[in-house]
């Protein structure tokens, strides 16, 4: 498998690509109705992440299983980041 220089780029900063996923699923959530945020949240995030396992690993086993996890990762990122704080007495 020869590794061409954008492969070689997206693997050089693969740790950038979950805040990158979670920046654009905040970007698609303002197009999404209001009834149906919440819920596609884990489904975009894993989508995007399989996509970028795609692109950075290659179409193989270990690419979709890099990417499920890079998507699971942004996802859990994205809902600590927007869930709503509880005050401490």
């Amino acid at each position: 498998m020869e590794i061409n220089a954008i492969q070689e780029l997206a693997m050089s900063w693969g740790i950038l690509l979950i805040p990158i996923i979670v920046a654009l699923v905040s970007l698609i959530k303002v197009w999404l109705p209001d009834n149906i945020k919440a819920k596609a949240v884990p489904g975009i995030t894993t989508l995007i992440g399989i996509v970028c396992g795609f692109f950075v690993i290659g179409f193989t086993k270990t690419g979709f299983i890099v990417g499920i996890l890079t998507g699971l990762s942004a996802g859990g990122l994205y809902s600590n980041i927007t869930a709503p704080t509880k005050k401490i007495k």
